[in-house]
């Protein structure tokens, strides 16, 4: 049990709802709720994807002026395209915010200057909502299918993956710009 993270999802959640974004649960939040119901007490930080193509000059600056913000990376590669952006809970627990881009048949999400996380269309298209702690939360469609594609099959094998981080993704690629 991790009260301070549940804390952090549900404000991250709310937050965001409330600009109008849909923000989706993913990668280690989603993998803890898909597994235990439960966020890992080692856990420090809640993870969300937002539709990149929402954000607006004028949504960026209500992002800017949203309780909890922190920081925004810019992306050195690319002038103008945002990678992450932090916000923090009351408490002060992390939560980091991740824009997602559909182009074509896949999913792109730029996490740091040429490195692409890449995941089927399909995850994105259509989501599937889980409910934790009395607040219905949006995931990906197939959670288990996004996963599987970030961690490997299979997506639970928490054991072989000791000590695994977000660059040992499998669908981590490097790429000069978003397609």
């Amino acid at each position: 049990m991790n009260k301070a993270l549940d804390g952090a999802l549900k404000f991250g959640h709310e937050q965001l709802t409330l600009l109008g974004l849909k923000p989706v649960v993913v990668v280690s939040s989603l993998l803890e709720l898909m597994m235990w119901n439960e966020l890992y007490e080692k856990d420090g930080e809640a993870d969300f994807f937002i539709n990149g193509d929402d954000l607006t000059p004028e949504m960026e600056e209500k992002i800017k002026k949203m309780p909890g913000f922190h920081k925004w990376e810019q992306c050195t590669d690319y002038p103008g395209q945002r990678t992450i952006f932090y916000l923090h809970d009351p408490i002060g627990t992390h939560i980091t915010v991740v824009p997602y881009y559909t182009r074509g048949k896949f999913t792109y999400v730029n996490l740091i200057n040429d490195k692409f996380f890449v995941w089927l269309r399909k995850h994105f298209d259509s989501f599937q909502t889980k409910e934790y702690k009395e607040t219905v939360y949006t995931i990906p469609y197939d959670p288990i299918g996004f996963l599987e594609a970030y961690y490997g099959k299979p997506w639970d094998d928490f054991k072989g993956r000791a000590g695994w981080r977000w660059h040992q993704a499998k669908n981590l690629q490097t790429l000069k710009k978003l397609p």
